[in-house]
């Protein structure tokens, strides 16, 4: 699931995923994306910056713990 937002900051992915059996939404989130933020550059030839965060670790029902919704952007930059 996801969607593509847009914003002043350019366009980027929304991404919902559902931990596997046996993780929490916290634990994938963590492992994913350590320290909540991080950009990359795409490749040696694209120096653009890939941002990837994290938006949440649970949805909007209590019972969605184990979901989390990250966001990826291409910063142009």
């Amino acid at each position: 699931m996801g969607g593509r937002l847009r914003g002043s900051g350019g366009c980027c992915r929304e991404l919902i995923v559902a931990a596997p059996d046996g993780m929490t939404g916290a634990a994938l989130a963590a492992e994913v994306v350590p320290d909540g933020r991080e950009c990359v550059a795409r490749s040696l030839v694209d120096l653009r910056r890939v941002c990837t965060s994290v938006a949440e670790t649970a949805g909007p029902d209590v019972s969605e713990a184990d979901v989390v919704r990250f966001y990826v952007q291409y910063d142009r930059s």
